[in-house]
């Protein structure tokens, strides 16, 4: 007896209506997938489009009959003539599938400049090898990008000795100044802190610490964490640690959460924290919760700052493939 032959048709998405229309069926793939779920979830996808409105989104999607088998979240620039992911602020990207699946190999297949007449480059940024676009084309290589990444032990206590002395050392002096000037580090929740508070917060303290330098520092960034941050954290896909006085936050830290750990994103602080060292004290706070809740990674994500080294065990990479 023969075995059924799955037949896949891959239409492309081009307007945000269509795109809306299969939020649920996407969101319900996407958790199925090893895709991360902020990175690779409609929500992220459409409020990028939305801040940046340059964009056409070009959103292949593969369908077995009326189930959908698959999504390569792309968007078009017309200028550029460049079909890519929609934003850099996402550190992991992918097409969104059952893992090994041949959605994969068909979507790429739709997505390749020559069968697009709307754009003449394919940029594939943040794959990582393990992702089912590289694992569907193993022999592509790209640009590479380090991500240094700390591999959890079963309690905070064993990751702590497994640092130096001086290590330990430093993060209890910094501990004892904050405690001295009644400064405390914690994790904040949806009922601690409002979602839809969460953008205004986060923008004043990273502007405070970065100022023009910040990659938020421009309207259609900031209108992305306006719409993006509140619905990630309602569902638990963002995690919000914060350095308090009393109740008043002086630096907040945000990182996206999957079934295997933490990704440290990005964050921000007054000039008052600084004395304090405040980054590291809320990278000790993720890393104790994510010890105490079982997680097994705490990733620090993409760049080779010197400090990271120092809270990590290991380095993975991301690439970024040119079509």
């Amino acid at each position: 007896m023969s075995a059924d032959i799955v037949t896949l048709t891959c239409p492309a998405l081009s307007r945000m209506d269509e795109v809306e229309a299969i939020a649920a069926e996407w969101d319900a793939l996407l958790a199925r997938s090893p895709c991360h779920p902020s990175f690779s979830s409609p929500g992220w996808f459409l409020a990028a489009c939305r801040a940046w409105p340059r964009l056409v989104p070009h959103v292949v999607t593969a369908w077995e009959g009326d189930r959908l088998a698959g999504v390569l979240p792309l968007a078009v620039d017309p200028e550029r003539r460049e079909a890519r992911f929609a934003t850099d602020l996402a550190d992991y990207n992918d097409a969104v599938a059952v893992a090994g699946d041949e959605a994969v190999r068909e979507l790429l297949r739709a997505a390749l400049p020559e069968v697009n007449s709307g754009y003449d480059r394919l940029v594939l940024g943040g794959l990582r090898r393990d992702s089912n676009l590289l694992s569907a084309e193993p022999s592509w290589h790209g640009r590479v990008t380090p991500c240094p990444y700390l591999l959890l032990p079963a309690t905070y206590e064993e990751y702590l000795a497994s640092r130096g002395p001086r290590f330990r050392q430093r993060l209890r002096a910094r501990q004892a100044r904050a405690a001295a000037a009644g400064v405390t580090s914690r994790r904040l929740t949806p009922e601690t802190l409002p979602p839809e508070r969460l953008p205004e917060l986060f923008l004043s303290l990273h502007l405070s610490r970065f100022g023009g330098r910040s990659c938020f520092d421009a309207e259609p960034a900031q209108g992305f964490v306006r719409e993006a941050l509140p619905g990630l954290f309602a569902r638990g896909r963002a995690e919000v640690f914060a350095l308090l006085a009393g109740e008043r936050a002086l630096a907040v830290q945000v990182c996206f959460a999957d079934v295997h750990g933490l990704a440290n994103w990005n964050g921000g602080f007054l000039p008052e924290a600084a004395p304090f060292a405040p980054g590291r004290l809320l990278i000790e706070t993720a890393i104790e919760h994510a010890c105490a809740t079982g997680l097994e990674v705490y990733d620090l994500m993409r760049g080779d700052e010197g400090y990271k080294e120092r809270w990590t065990s290991g380095v993975r990479t991301v690439e970024t493939i040119e079509l």
